[in-house]
């Protein structure tokens, strides 16, 4: 969508500026959606070591069981508006091939970060809290409307720096 594409160009412009890479890949879309497709582009990307992975939606769930599943020591994952217990066919369909309880991340990851709307359409801001419960996260609560906007950039930005 133009919003994340939107993002992620200025987000980078912006992290470049204080020396600060930042790697975003594209993924399949809805007709296509396989995590093994998703853990091989994973298993390509993450082969350099990040600090800082941020997700989005679904995307965290999946990085969740990739981090788990491979046992990957990460400094800080930012899940922002995390999809974990949305319950639409296409969500439930594509979490079938993952078997991980994603509170094993807790201990692979030093710092947990989740940034959710309090009046996102999809998640529930008490699904994001008890996940910010479950994974001994910090929850930072904001007011973007919908499931993702550019509104935030600026404090997604603050986050990863931090």
């Amino acid at each position: 969508t133009p919003n994340v594409i939107d993002f992620f160009d200025w987000t980078r412009k912006n992290l470049l500026k204080e020396w600060i890479e930042m790697f975003s890949p594209e993924f399949e879309i809805w007709e296509n959606i396989h995590y093994k497709n998703w853990e091989k582009k994973l298993d390509e990307i993450l082969v350099w070591g990040y600090d800082v992975i941020v997700c989005h939606s679904m995307w965290c769930r999946v990085i969740i069981e990739y981090l788990s599943e491979r046992k990957l020591n990460i400094k800080k994952i930012i899940l922002v508006s995390p999809a974990i217990n949305v319950k639409t066919k296409e969500v439930t369909d594509f979490y079938l091939d993952m078997k991980h309880d994603f509170k094993e991340v807790k201990n692979l990851v030093w710092k947990i970060i989740i940034l959710v709307s309090n009046d996102d359409s999809v998640i529930r801001i008490e699904w994001a809290k008890d996940l910010a419960n479950e994974l001994n996260a910090k929850i930072v609560e904001t007011t973007w409307y919908w499931h993702f906007n550019l509104s935030e950039v600026k404090l997604i930005e603050d986050l990863i720096k931090s």
